[in-house]
């Protein structure tokens, strides 16, 4: 049976609130880049820090949001630092696409929002984020933050996933027989600040970047809407990449600090 418009549970209604909220997207935006504390927030969005702690204790309770407890040599006191957890876009659009096309057990308004959701969130990710999304095929829509310093491209491969970082690194569905295995790996994403590059490992198919075949084991620099197609044929995988202007948290002294981490909570 259907849930009806009024038995949208309100911690629901609230989770899908915060991810349409312009200043919660910004403090998740700065959190994705790299961790933080509610003074370093607050200096970074121009917000009191009441009011980033209270973001921050609503992001923690609706599992958007990790912390754990830091000792600062210099001062000796005890600071709580804040990151989100890994592929957290991708976790969040997965959920917005489970309930879409899960209609005949929730509500159409459900539905609705949680299409909405995801739409504002791809919106948000292309203008303050780099990702790639994949265009055509069994995966179209799909989008993969870059979020690490170096991650690697392929196909899924269930025999040979020993070593992959699954959830960093970019899998591609395996319906696109055209790009090598993830084990291999066909590709791999490279940043070197404040750019992202592109290697052919090469691959059986290539690697090609606006119609350009990468020569293997040579960087290519990927700017914003550029088109990379790994393979070629009808199994190729096509896919945009959008780099972020990195508008929010351009500027953080935090991986520089000599901090002493006591585990986290």
């Amino acid at each position: 049976m259907s849930i009806t418009s009024d038995e949208i549970p309100g911690e629901m209604r609230r989770y899908f609130e915060i991810l349409q909220d312009p200043l919660s997207l910004t403090i998740l935006s700065c959190l994705m880049k790299e961790h933080g504390t509610i003074s370093t927030l607050a200096q970074m969005v121009n917000r009191s820090k009441s009011e980033i702690k209270e973001h921050l204790n609503t992001f923690v309770t609706m599992g958007l949001v990790i912390r754990w407890p830091v000792v600062m040599p210099s001062e000796g006191t005890l600071t709580w630092f804040y990151s989100t957890p890994p592929s957290l876009i991708q976790t969040i659009l997965g959920e917005c696409d489970s309930i879409g096309k899960n209609t005949s057990i929730v509500s159409a308004e459900l539905a609705t929002i949680a299409d909405h959701t995801a739409k504002q969130m791809k919106e948000y990710l292309k203008r303050s984020q780099s990702s790639l999304v994949i265009l055509g095929g069994a995966g179209d829509g799909m989008v993969f933050e870059l979020a690490y310093q170096s991650l690697s491209v392929g196909r899924e491969d269930q025999e040979g996933m020993a070593g992959v970082e699954s959830k960093r690194d970019i899998i591609i569905p395996g319906s696109y027989r055209g790009v090598t295995r993830i084990s291999k790996p066909h590709a791999v994403i490279t940043r070197v600040f404040p750019d992202w590059y592109i290697e052919d490992c090469n691959s059986s198919g290539g690697t090609y970047l606006n119609n350009e075949m990468l020569k293997p084991f040579t960087r290519y620099h990927i700017h914003n809407q550029d088109i990379i197609v790994l393979g070629s044929g009808p199994k190729a995988a096509r896919i945009r990449a959008f780099i972020g202007e990195d508008q929010f948290c351009q500027v953080s002294d935090l991986k520089h600090l000599p901090i002493h981490s006591m585990g986290r909570a």
